[in-house]
């Protein structure tokens, strides 16, 4: 490879780092849910939680803007031995609790 080679090798390299830095700034951001048309389908998030009364509302509150009104968030409370499931149904929230464990259970690996 001559200098001439290498010049241009260099420059088309260089080039095509700054239109991939160009490319990268204008991708677009999600959208809120709230403008969101009915061509869309209804979704579920599930959140399985055990004991999570104090983070929960913290999780709770990242939905806000991004769920529309015919989405749903379900909290499986997993035998919590705090206010979870009272934190969860005061926010709206589907409640279920999970079956209970099996004889000789020992924990989920």
């Amino acid at each position: 490879m001559n200098i001439d080679e290498m010049s241009l090798d260099w420059i088309i390299r260089s080039v095509l780092w700054v239109l991939g830095f160009l490319f990268l700034f204008r991708i677009s951001s999600c959208g809120r849910a709230i403008n969101r048309s009915t061509n869309y389908p209804r979704i579920s998030v599930i959140i399985p939680s055990r004991n999570e009364e104090h983070s929960l509302p913290n999780l709770l509150q990242s939905f806000e803007g991004q769920l529309s009104p015919e989405d749903e968030v379900i909290v499986v409370d997993d035998h919590s031995e705090d206010r979870t499931k009272a934190v969860a149904e005061k926010n709206g929230m589907r409640v279920l609790e999970s079956l209970p464990t099996p004889e000789g259970w020992i924990g989920k690996t």
